[in-house]
């Protein structure tokens, strides 16, 4: 007795889109099969196990597929001081464009004055500064109360923000 290919191979074709969460209407109509015999398929202990393991090589493929994700993503993480850098070069094309509209801004061209408010949101953005403000001296207490970082650095950085909020009275930048 030989064994009939075609069935086989439309058996794996149902395995594999079974896995895939293709729908049994879909299978049936593809393959041109009847619902009943992709039940009887189903129910056979070589088509559960082919299932299987058609299944477990999707699972594997999938978590190959992330690694490979995860660490592509990984080489383009960009560092604390290229970022600086990227921010100091944006910043600097930015003047020079506010530098090149500042005299039709002066002369009250609509257009200019719209440029200039659009170039100056982007600056603010890049440097963070449309940002909701953190009250520092919380962020500092709550870091030290949680132990990541030591009380003697949390001393320290109280002490800069009283340096600091004291050069901004000095000047007049607080009020």
């Amino acid at each position: 007795m030989t064994k009939d290919f075609s069935i086989d191979s439309k058996k794996v074709r149902a395995a594999v889109m079974l896995c895939r969460g293709v729908s049994q209407a879909i299978i049936v109509s593809e393959l041109g099969i009847s619902r009943r015999t992709l039940l009887r398929w189903t129910q056979e202990p070589e088509f559960k196990e082919l299932k299987n393991n058609i299944a477990e090589e999707f699972t594997q493929a999938t978590v190959e597929t992330t690694k490979q994700g995860l660490t592509d993503s990984a080489k383009q993480v960009i560092t604390y001081e290229q970022k600086k850098f990227f921010i100091s070069e944006q910043c600097s094309q930015l003047d020079k464009a506010i530098n090149a509209i500042m005299h039709l801004v002066e002369g009250g061209d609509l257009f200019a004055i719209d440029r200039l408010v659009k170039l100056c949101d982007r600056k603010s953005r890049l440097l963070g500064l449309d940002q909701k403000t953190v009250d520092v001296a919380v962020a500092v207490n709550t870091l030290a109360q949680f132990g990541v970082i030591t009380h003697h650095q949390a001393s320290a950085a109280f002490g800069a923000l009283d340096e600091a909020s004291e050069k901004l009275s000095r000047i007049g930048a607080d009020q």
